[in-house]
């Protein structure tokens, strides 16, 4: 008889696809309108029991299927992430049952206003600047200097035996040969190294960038990408952005194709080895120790 009473009360919330509350007259007149025939009477303390069991069953039934709608919209967010991040975009999965991320800049008065600029030097490699800025107590203070250039790539890639591709190359910067990841400009129809277009069609799209300079630089090839982040690679100084990407199971496809400019070489290392020339201070770039730190994070 309870075993009836559950299947009956659980078949009624089912049919309903929610949880409603069923009074245990309800079920009383129910049941014994079922077994009229048979003349049966319920108690109600039997019933209460029931309820109760049916509660417990059909509560874990919703259980089960909130998971399974749960994993199946994961699993459709990840496909929309890897495409996004193999294609170069950031992903904006509108994922409004979660909690959105503080306004970092609600509330604050930080911002400063450039109030004006001299273009100590524009040409079609750079554009560096003094500036005046208005601090938010109204002062003014000057020079600022800053800077234009191209956006950039970077690319850790690995070969199919799990070992680092980086390039060994003289920067005049800091007046050492470094070793490094390939790297590259992001290239403009306009034919300037800088600009700020990087929403425009003056741009080259940053992953086909990647794969362009990961060829000519080492004369690899990857199949297997993502986009790891994309980053202001020196807020202090220049307004450019750098794209880190993830490049795997890389296969050697012909030689370099060096621009007049560039002389360098491929080697390749292990994870234990990059760790440590990035302990020794050997590994120079700042960014690349990111985009490091990002691929071993992935």
């Amino acid at each position: 008889m309870m075993s009836d009473i559950m299947l009956l009360f659980t078949r009624m919330k089912k049919s309903n696809r929610t949880v409603r509350k069923i009074s245990k007259e309800k079920v009383q007149e129910v049941m014994n309108k079922k077994n009229q025939q048979n003349k049966v009477f319920v108690p109600l303390d039997l019933i209460a029991d029931a309820i109760e069991m049916a509660d417990d069953e059909w509560n874990q039934y919703l259980d089960i299927e909130e998971d399974w709608y749960s994993f199946q919209e994961e699993q459709y967010r990840q496909i929309a992430r890897d495409w996004c991040e193999s294609h170069g975009f950031a992903y904006d999965g509108m994922e409004n049952e979660k909690e959105e991320p503080e306004d970092l800049d609600s509330g604050e008065n930080l911002a400063w206003e450039e109030v004006r600029t001299e273009h100590i030097v524009q040409d079609e490699w750079i554009d560096f600047r003094k500036s005046a800025y208005r601090f938010p107590d109204g002062t003014v203070f000057e020079p600022y200097y800053s800077y234009s250039r191209r956006d950039y790539v970077v690319i850790a890639a690995s070969d199919e035996e799990g070992r680092y591709l980086c390039v060994r190359q003289f920067r005049q910067g800091i007046g050492e040969v470094t070793t490094e990841f390939p790297a590259g400009g992001i290239e403009r129809k306009d034919s300037r190294e800088y600009g700020s277009d990087r929403d425009s069609e003056l741009s080259e799209d940053a992953l086909a960038a990647a794969k362009r300079e990961l060829q000519e630089e080492t004369g690899y090839v990857s199949d297997h990408w993502k986009h790891l982040l994309t980053i202001p690679s020196n807020a202090t100084l220049a307004d450019n952005y750098a794209y880190i990407f993830l490049a795997e199971n890389c296969r050697k496809s012909g030689e370099q194709k060096l621009d007049e400019t560039e002389f360098l070489n491929v080697r390749t290392y292990t994870p234990d080895e990059i760790e440590e020339m990035i302990s020794r201070g050997r590994f120079q770039q700042a960014v690349h120790v990111l985009a490091w730190l990002l691929a071993r994070r992935k």
